[in-house]
């Protein structure tokens, strides 16, 4: 997240290294070499469950993931 203010102010010096991109290629990589890569597009499902307050997890997932839709459904797990 401050990866953009961040190469502001640093200009050209050191490189910045998002290790998630990095461990995120690596998993493909290796997945794929295994024959294990992810289903074709529209294969496949998600399913979001919470533990608690899963009108709240529904907002955040949201914002943070625009592709589940305007607010996806949760279900409410009892452990």
């Amino acid at each position: 997240m401050l990866a953009g203010t961040l190469r502001r102010v640093l200009g050209g010096g050191p490189a910045l290294v998002d290790c998630a991109e990095a461990v995120a290629a690596e998993a493909e990589t290796v997945l794929a070499a295994a024959g294990l890569a992810a289903p074709p597009e529209g294969a496949g499902g998600l399913s979001l469950i919470a533990t608690d307050a899963p009108d709240r997890f529904a907002r955040i997932a949201s914002r943070l993931f625009p592709a589940l839709g305007a607010v996806p459904a949760v279900e409410l797990a009892n452990l």
